[in-house]
């Protein structure tokens, strides 16, 4: 579904590379690269961001698919993030090494309680098994905040 853009709010198109900066946040596009004629198209044209926030990383990754994920790595051989917004609300459709790839040490997934998809897929939670999940089905709204000490806390409300 299409939203309206209210009068005033600039848009453009991004595409990876492109870096941006608000207040002591970075952002790094490094999804989409080029277009995607396998699995669900739409999806694995999702943006994918890296953000650094207090010099932290957060990896935003839309709804991309096995296909996106395995061209990611092989472009971006590394990154550091300790949080991973879990692609596509957990779906079965994934590259199974991506979780070892972003590293994260919290794994929210973004997903609807009793969806008709089946989400999030059991692959997909025992991929991400080692980092503290967090799941919108289950936990309700999630807020994460990081401490003075570098330590990430969670607030949920179901």
């Amino acid at each position: 579904m299409l939203r309206e853009i209210p009068a005033g709010i600039p848009q453009s198109e991004v595409s990876a590379g492109q870096q941006f900066s608000l207040g002591s946040m970075s952002m790094q596009v490094l999804w989409p690269a080029r277009y995607i004629r396998a699995g669900s198209m739409p999806n694995n044209a999702s943006v994918v961001v890296l953000a650094s926030v207090e010099g932290r990383g957060i990896l935003l990754t839309g709804d991309i698919e096995r296909e996106a994920q395995s061209e990611i790595m092989r472009e971006v051989t590394s990154v550091d993030v300790d949080v991973v917004k879990v692609p596509h609300h957990g779906s079965a459709n994934l590259d199974p090494g991506f979780s070892e790839w972003a590293g994260a040490e919290i794994a929210l997934i973004s997903v609807g309680e009793d969806n008709d998809y089946g989400h999030p897929a059991r692959a997909a939670i025992d991929q991400w098994s080692g980092a503290r999940i967090y799941r919108t089905d289950q936990d309700g709204a999630v807020a994460l905040s990081l401490s003075l000490d570098g330590v990430w806390s969670a607030v949920t409300r179901d």
